[in-house]
């Protein structure tokens, strides 16, 4: 999807001081870039998995605007009034703004960075690095703060750039602070997260799965994965626009009310390394049978090979009865239906009309079945020892 920004350059009544040449501006949102390669460009291009396409922007002025400082600063300034004025003085010269997206309003004096809905602000020297223009403009595609499961405290979550300026943070030589990336839940709440690269099974499994960096879409393979209760793991390295994080780990995020949530492990720890794990605890044997359960667990990280090894696990119990209801058990009192059910449906059945249903069922169907059985007759042993210790019988 093309999003082409226009960026318009305004000088304050206040002065006619420029805080950066003309081509810092190009080398940030423009293809006309011959600085770093840190820029907008690169930045939303690989955590929409390609799907963002800023190549257009375009960079107009400067313009002098009739306003001050203490004009924005005023009763009858702000934000949304700056992207106003600059947009004015450039349709005044001439400028088309039609085919953009959204504006980014860059002004030579104060220090104010901030979104609205009709664009961005950055303001003087301080404001103009990816970090806070990541932040802002991902507002503008539609991003909230991320947080962490159970605050709903905002900039909590310091591997989002959404919690922008609480987070792990890279320099760059040209531009400052970088990154940090965009998490899964975050990319795929504005479409741009590639489902075909993420693993989805429902329940019941219990599989190892391969995950790549979030941000590799260069690289075949799973770049998230997917578990009950709408949580999505994602691996992530300290390189790149990750390269102030401190470990390569694994996050979990749920999404809830238009807000990423950033996940504990069972360890306490939100990055996760080999031997942490997520969700529920170890389960033991097969009392499975009756319990539901899911969990992650990191067998391996290899930053090297930009891989990392999961295994994840779910089990959901099959219900032991159907969930259609015996008319007749609203007809007939409690004692009248067991006698009702007993002339149906013998508690001994015939091994050939059981041999007839098992016929209609898939192997795996069968299997399950025989499990619940082998289940009953454990749990049938039990109450019948527990009889009879209570009655001092012995067996």
């Amino acid at each position: 999807m093309k999003t082409p920004w226009a960026v318009i350059l305004c000088k304050f009544a206040d002065g006619d001081d420029e805080p950066f040449p003309l081509q810092r501006y190009k080398n940030m949102f423009t293809t006309s870039n011959t600085g770093s390669k840190w820029n907008m460009i690169k930045y939303f291009s690989e955590y929409s998995h390609g799907q963002l396409d800023l190549t257009g922007t375009q960079i107009f002025g400067w313009f002098k605007l009739n306003k001050s400082v203490a004009d924005y600063n005023g009763p009858n300034g702000g934000r949304s009034q700056l992207i106003k004025w600059a947009r004015k003085a450039a349709t005044d010269n001439g400028v088309d703004l039609g085919p953009f997206f959204s504006t980014i309003v860059c002004c030579n004096r104060w220090k104010d960075i901030g979104s609205v809905g009709s664009g961005v602000v950055s303001q003087g020297p301080l404001t103009l690095n990816p970090q806070l223009l990541g932040h802002e403009m991902g507002h503008v595609y539609g991003m909230n703060h991320s947080r962490i499961d159970g605050s709903t405290t905002d900039y909590m979550d310091p591997w989002d750039i959404m919690s922008a300026a609480n987070v792990f943070s890279a320099s760059d030589a040209e531009y400052g602070p970088i990154g940090p990336g965009v998490n899964a839940w975050n990319m795929r709440s504005r479409g741009w997260l590639d489902e075909s690269r993420v693993w989805k099974v429902s329940c019941n499994f219990d599989q190892e799965v391969k995950l790549r960096p979030l941000v590799r879409h260069d690289l075949n393979g799973f770049l998230a994965a997917e578990m009950p209760g709408g949580y999505l793991a994602e691996f992530r390295l300290p390189e790149g626009w990750d390269g102030g994080i401190p470990r390569p780990a694994i996050l979990v995020h749920r999404f809830d009310g238009g807000n990423s949530y950033l996940m504990s492990g069972n360890s306490g720890s939100s990055d996760l390394v080999a031997g942490d794990s997520f969700g529920s605890e170890e389960p033991s044997k097969v009392d499975s049978l009756f319990h539901s359960f899911h969990r992650l667990d990191v067998v391996s990280i290899d930053a090297a090979k930009n891989e990392a090894t999961l295994r994840l696990r779910c089990h959901e119990p099959d219900p032991l009865f159907g969930l259609t209801v015996d008319p007749m058990y609203l007809i007939l009192s409690g004692k009248a239906y067991l006698i009702w059910v007993e002339m149906k449906h013998p508690h001994v059945p015939k091994v050939a009309e059981v041999e007839k249903i098992l016929r209609t069922m898939s192997r795996e169907e069968q299997n399950a079945a025989l499990a619940r059985a082998k289940a009953i007759t454990e749990y049938s042993s039990l109450v019948e020892a527990a009889i009879a210790r209570v009655r001092g019988e012995t067996k």
